[in-house]
């Protein structure tokens, strides 16, 4: 995804995913910030800031990343053209980050659902009609958004996973004047409040005694259609004036790369491999997601 999306953004790809793996600087540096981000959210901003004074910490490695990230995005720059600095890291940021982290927990949820996994594949296959020959080639040659919209256990899966493993795991708020909160608590004028997304999407008064439950098809209407549930309830991508601008692509994005996957392998998860998020801004999977691919179709 950090490839993907710099090539998008930027022009350029840094290749991280070649053969070898090679050790790109950049990547860790965005590793870095996000740590140092969290941090600010825990600690008191006096405790962070005199970190930042003394150059010594979380905050130390934050500069540090600051300048790596600033010398990856002019070496961009003058390979291309020039664009504002903090708009190019935050979709940057933002691609790498959030979208490969909801598609690691998406695939990890099919592979330990096969029958998701059955329902998602019988899906492309009736409702993308792909050819026999050039299978892969052939799965995105003519498919649009609208295509895409026939994938309903496709997107309900989707949904699933983004609602269960928020990518992004917090948000922080602060309210401008005094004001009463829906559970009639009293909060002052600049009061600042942390909403713990991965909480609250497991919370039984809103989402029902399932809550805990891998269950696509709550995203299901009836009639077979798509149910979309108000940003204020399902607060993966923000709600309100603050909704993610990003979210019709991030879905599209993550559909081309499951259409791609889910119907050409098989994903088997490894055995004995433990499963368990970590603890960034950014939900990730702790250890990563280790798998055993099994192509079905050539």
């Amino acid at each position: 995804m950090f490839d993907s999306t710099c090539v998008l953004i930027l022009g350029h790809g840094p290749i991280s995913h070649s053969i070898g793996l090679p050790d790109v600087a950049c990547e860790k540096a965005f590793t870095d910030a996000d740590k140092a981000i969290l941090y600010r959210h825990i600690l008191p901003e006096s405790f962070w800031k005199l970190q930042r004074w003394l150059q010594v910490g979380k905050e130390k490695n934050y500069s540090k990343a600051w300048e790596t990230i600033d010398l990856f995005i002019a070496q961009c720059i003058s390979l291309k053209h020039k664009f504002l600095r903090d708009n190019m890291l935050n979709f940057v940021f933002a691609g790498r980050d959030t979208t490969s982290a909801a598609l690691t927990w998406f695939f990890w949820l099919v592979a330990t659902n096969p029958s998701v996994e059955n329902k998602i594949r019988e899906e492309i296959i009736t409702k993308l009609l792909p050819k026999e020959d050039n299978r892969l080639r052939l799965c995105f040659s003519n498919v649009n958004d609208q295509e895409m919209k026939k994938l309903v256990h496709l997107h309900g899966a989707l949904c699933e996973s983004l609602w269960l493993f928020p990518p992004v795991s917090m948000q922080h708020k602060a309210s401008l004047q005094p004001d009463i909160l829906p559970s009639s608590n009293n909060i002052g004028a600049n009061t600042r409040m942390l909403l713990g997304l991965y909480s609250m999407e497991r919370m039984e008064t809103i989402w029902g005694k399932d809550c805990l439950e891998f269950k696509p098809e709550r995203w299901i209407i009836e009639q077979g259609g798509i149910k979309h549930e108000p940003s204020y309830k399902f607060v993966t991508f923000n709600s309100g004036p603050r909704s993610c601008l990003g979210k019709d692509m991030t879905y599209i994005q993550m559909k081309i790369i499951a259409i791609a996957i889910i119907y050409n392998h098989n994903i088997q998860v490894v055995d004995g491999h433990a499963i368990s998020p970590s603890s960034y801004v950014i939900l990730h999977m702790k250890d990563g997601l280790k798998v055993r691919i099994t192509k079905i179709r050539v």
